[in-house]
């Protein structure tokens, strides 16, 4: 007698939580039995986790978490200490935009689409609001793609200019770590 499962136990499997840790934003959680990668698209499409299961890496400012600023009327945003913390992208240099980091690619909210799922893989497409006060006419998109067995991520970072201008940026990939980490 044999028994077959459709799931195998390191499968890529993707969950959407609304409030994630009570924090009030939404979370997509993927896994595939060997990482967990945590994306919050409400606070610029940052990861705030990526590794094995309970590991802590990444530098998360819970205190600023249940905050929410709207790019539009709060250039400032979260940046009272030292902002929500996990990976992140900024368009460079950072010469011009000075500081705080543009808000809508920094910390705005971020539409996400699911490109590709299924037990081999995710895709994970997500893009900012045009930038309206730091960097005038740029937008930041990235994807996520993880795949089954391995720890490997793939992230692709795209900075759009919809201006009629000509500009020259790169992109300045930033994560906040936990100093002390085992």
């Amino acid at each position: 007698s044999a028994q077959f499962s459709l799931s195998q136990p390191n499968d890529v499997s993707l969950q959407t939580i609304d409030d994630y840790n009570g924090w009030g934003k939404k979370a997509l959680i993927i896994e595939n039995g060997f990482i967990q990668l945590i994306l919050m698209p409400e606070i610029g499409a940052r990861v705030m986790h990526y590794g094995f299961e309970g590991d802590e890496f990444m530098a998360i400012n819970e205190s600023m978490m249940p905050n929410t600023s709207n790019p539009a009327s709060n250039q400032t945003g979260p940046w009272s200490s030292w902002g929500y913390g996990g990976y992140k992208v900024w368009p460079a240099p950072q010469s011009f935009w000075n500081w705080p980091p543009p808000p809508y690619l920094d910390w705005g909210k971020y539409e996400y689409s699911i490109e590709h799922q299924s037990a081999d893989s995710v895709i994970i497409y997500a893009r900012s609001s045009i930038e309206a006060s730091k960097t005038p006419g740029l937008q930041q998109a990235r994807r996520y793609k993880i795949f089954k067995n391995t720890t490997k991520v793939i992230v692709e970072q795209i900075l759009i200019n919809v201006s009629s201008n000509t500009t020259n940026w790169s992109i300045w990939e930033v994560t906040q770590a936990i100093k002390d980490h085992d």
